[in-house]
């Protein structure tokens, strides 16, 4: 047609569909697919990336500029609580929102609610989940062998409608994700569920992983802990829990940035 042509890349091709076994390493389809990544990106005339992680990943292939321009979000429809927050669980509620499956960090999550709940005892807490997954039914016989069924709630699939109240039910989002696959090159770019939650006005406690020190500045408008420290994980959040003005400061930041 004579157009021109431009590639926005989200994430990692080949290790991507390495971790979602579409294919083995060294197989037909993963070599098919690198060589797709090593001859595909000086076709296009122009690259976006939404990550400068995903910069650098499209960068070994081409030495054409690669523009950044982060993931966006409507801002009216994800918005802080106006005035006081109205929820419906009498507990203080920490978020997960994601695919229930191992790279995602759901059982972290789920480890992370018992050394709170069980550890540090406090029980006036909820982790709110968000999603369905290859490790739903772990993920409910673990809450129930623990002790902790009362303190954790599976949504299941919430409609993409009800997803800004969703977060503005929440104090806290958890965002335990982990590089996946083989390789372990597999991680977050840009996730939209941590952009969602910032721009709601929730802090964010996650992994340090992949792009997500693009989104949250630790200290300010979240915090990172190493990945798989789940214990870290809780501690971080106590602090917030423990803490309403560090907490609505943190989540006036997050907003501020999104």
């Amino acid at each position: 047609t004579g157009c021109k042509i431009i590639l926005t890349v989200h994430g990692y091709l080949t290790y991507e569909a390495e971790t979602r076994h579409w294919c083995s390493v060294g197989d037909n389809s993963h070599q098919w697919l690198w060589a797709m990544e090593v001859k595909g990106y000086d076709r296009y005339d122009a690259v976006i990336c939404v990550a400068e992680r995903t910069i650098k990943h499209v960068g070994q292939f081409t030495a054409k500029p690669i523009a950044l321009i982060s993931n966006g979000l409507d801002t009216d429809f994800f918005h802080p609580v106006v005035g006081s927050r109205d929820s419906l669980y009498s507990k203080q509620v920490v978020l997960f929102a994601g695919v229930l499956e191992e790279a995602k960090g759901i059982m972290d999550a789920l480890e992370a609610i018992r050394v709170l709940v069980v550890d540090h005892h406090l029980q006036n807490i909820l982790l709110l989940i968000a999603g369905t997954g290859t490790q739903s039914a772990q993920a409910l016989q673990y809450a129930h062998e623990q002790g902790i069924a009362e303190n954790v709630k599976f949504l299941g699939l919430v409609e993409r409608e009800k997803m800004a109240d969703f977060y503005r039910s929440g104090d806290v989002l958890w965002f335990p994700s982990k590089p996946a696959g083989v390789s372990g090159m597999s991680a977050e770019s840009s996730p939209y569920s941590v952009l969602e939650a910032l721009a709601s006005g929730v802090p964010v406690v996650a992994y340090r992983t992949g792009g997500l020190h693009e989104q949250i500045q630790d200290g300010v408008n979240g915090y990172l802990v190493e990945p798989g420290d789940y214990s870290r994980l809780a501690c971080r959040t106590r602090q917030l829990l423990n803490d309403e003005h560090l907490r609505r400061q943190m989540g006036s930041a997050a907003r501020e940035e999104c």
